[in-house]
């Protein structure tokens, strides 16, 4: 029985997109297809019956189906309410991941639909995305991120026809480098610190280190233990303080001045590094 579809939540980036999808009892959504995306459909809540092609399962605890672009699907509801989490991704950003890592054209990625062990990571990004997308204007490094967060977990963690070559890669550790003396790491860090407010999207980092988006990401968690967008936003914060005690420009001008793209996004980051409002710091000084 088809029956009242709603959305609690809806969130659309550039290459994603986030879903939280209820059915009332005992209906169900239309047998459809995506043919631009594919879909992962993980359980929050209720027992559902979820169809794949011609093959019905139910979907529990840890469990997840990933419909390819074009796989014919539907989720069914039982005695009570069925809510789901539903991520979508494009098959360009899962072929511009793998491409990054491997240094290879992957050609088109196919995945196994049904898998049974990890959900934590996409809840993890689900949750990072959602708190970030409503409490604040979100800066497009962070966005960037976090799609690329998604794609790569669900390469490694998917089977698929990418899987023995992704997993056979491997990555030497930057760690027998130290920060401060690493590189590749000091042109990006002394780019970033040269101007505050450059334009700091991935691909501009990653042309400036001259490795790829996965390793910059990977070389930043490894020797500064946070990722691009979190060291641009300390940096930023930093300028800002300075500004605060060095001048007499006005906290929304500061904002802008050190290339936030809202005041609200400024003051909740700085009030996360000194614990105190942008004014209040002035003030304390």
């Amino acid at each position: 029985m088809m029956s009242q579809i709603t959305k609690p939540l809806s969130l659309k980036n550039v290459n994603s997109a986030i879903t939280i999808y209820q059915i009332e009892a005992g209906g169900s959504d239309e047998l459809h297809q995506h043919d631009s995306f594919f879909q992962i459909s993980m359980l929050l809540q209720g027992n559902p019956l979820v169809q794949c092609e011609q093959q019905f399962r139910k979907l529990a605890g840890r469990q997840r189906l990933v419909a390819s672009p074009g796989c014919q699907h539907r989720h069914f509801s039982e005695a009570e309410a069925m809510r789901l989490l539903l991520f979508f991704i494009s098959p360009s950003l899962l072929e511009s991941v793998y491409a990054d890592k491997m240094e290879a054209v992957s050609g088109p990625i196919e995945f196994v639909p049904w898998s049974e062990d990890e959900t934590d990571g996409f809840q993890r990004i689900a949750e990072t995305v959602c708190t970030q997308m409503i409490t604040q204007q979100v800066e497009k490094l962070a966005l960037e991120q976090l799609e690329w967060e998604l794609a790569t977990l669900l390469l490694t963690v998917q089977e698929g026809s990418h899987t023995q070559k992704w997993r056979g890669k491997h990555l030497a550790p930057y760690s027998a480098i130290p920060a401060s003396i690493h590189p590749v790491l000091k042109r990006v860090t002394d780019f970033i610190q040269d101007d505050v407010t450059v334009d700091c999207s991935l691909d501009t980092l990653a042309g400036v280190a001259g490795i790829s988006k996965f390793h910059l990401i990977r070389l930043f968690r490894e020797q500064i233990g946070r990722t691009p967008a979190q060291y641009v936003t300390d940096q930023r914060v930093t300028r800002a303080a300075w500004l605060l005690r060095n001048s007499k420009l006005a906290v929304t001008v500061i904002a802008f001045e050190v290339g936030f793209g809202s005041v609200s996004t400024f003051e909740r980051a700085f009030r996360k590094k000194y614990s105190v409002s942008p004014l209040d710091y002035r003030n304390s000084m």
